[in-house]
């Protein structure tokens, strides 16, 4: 029996096997058409521009010494109330359908609902950025359940939705005085509805501009050959965005308090 030529193996070069990685393809976090994208976990991110327009951004504080008293902290920049009209005794009852309303106030005011404040380090700088902190609690504990009751959205299949400020429907009161829902959030009152008085506000509905649904469970993951997997480094894709018909709101401008 003659014997198998295996010469050929001898000019072979053994390469290594390529590491095969399961990578998942990540969601993005800013709005690009919305001003808010809010995820089903509670993370809410405002767009870039809507951030530098209405002055969201953490900036430096200053520290005023006061003889005598606690020194003075002093923090710059806007926070975010929003509310929606079920809560609102001042629109209760007028609107044909129930309606999600934002207002943009200085961060130094009490009780702000989102981005008021955060974390400094010893020379005053904050340690967060609105674009990239994403957790926060208003948004998980009253804004995601407030989106389902208000606007109908279904978390169980939605991964996010985008938010748009219209800023062509103003609702103003004669006298520049505010009364906006608010709830306890510690004490013996905790969880009741209270509320806050502001002035001099600009109030907008906020409405659903777009949806993004969650991936089937049973969607397999990419594939892909990487040399050195990195599973902590995401590559960005496009958000499937489907537009969600919402009512016409310039009717709402005509609405005011007595």
């Amino acid at each position: 029996m003659s014997t198998m030529d295996l010469s050929f193996l001898k000019d072979v070069k053994l390469e290594p096997v390529k590491k095969q990685s399961i990578k998942k393809l990540a969601t993005p976090k800013l709005p690009t058409e919305g001003d808010l994208r809010v995820f089903a976990n509670g993370r809410v991110y405002p767009s870039e521009e809507f951030a530098k327009k209405a002055g969201l951004e953490y900036v430096p504080r200053t520290i005023t010494v006061v003889e005598g008293k606690k020194d003075q902290v002093n923090i710059f920049g806007s926070g975010l109330e929003i509310f929606s009209s079920i809560d609102w005794g001042m629109v209760m009852g007028k609107l044909p359908q129930e309606v999600i309303f934002c207002a943009v106030v200085p961060k130094s005011l009490a009780k702000v609902d989102m981005w008021s404040s955060t974390k400094y380090d010893e020379n005053n700088e904050p340690k967060a950025s609105v674009l990239t902190q994403g957790v926060n609690t208003f948004a998980k504990d009253r804004l995601v359940p407030m989106l389902t009751q208000v606007y109908g959205i279904d978390w169980e299949v939605t991964e996010f939705v985008d938010l748009k400020v219209v800023e062509d429907t103003v609702m103003s009161s004669e006298t520049d005085t505010y009364h906006l829902p608010k709830v306890v959030m510690s004490g013996k009152d905790k969880g009741k509805a209270d509320y806050i008085r502001r002035e001099n506000l600009t109030i907008n509905p906020l409405v659903v501009v777009a949806t993004k649904e969650k991936a089937p469970v049973d969607a397999a993951p990419e594939v892909v050959a990487d040399k050195k997997p990195d599973l902590f480094q995401d590559s960005p894709i496009d958000a499937d965005e489907v537009v969600d018909p919402t009512a016409d709101f310039g009717t709402l401008g005509s609405v005011t308090s007595n």
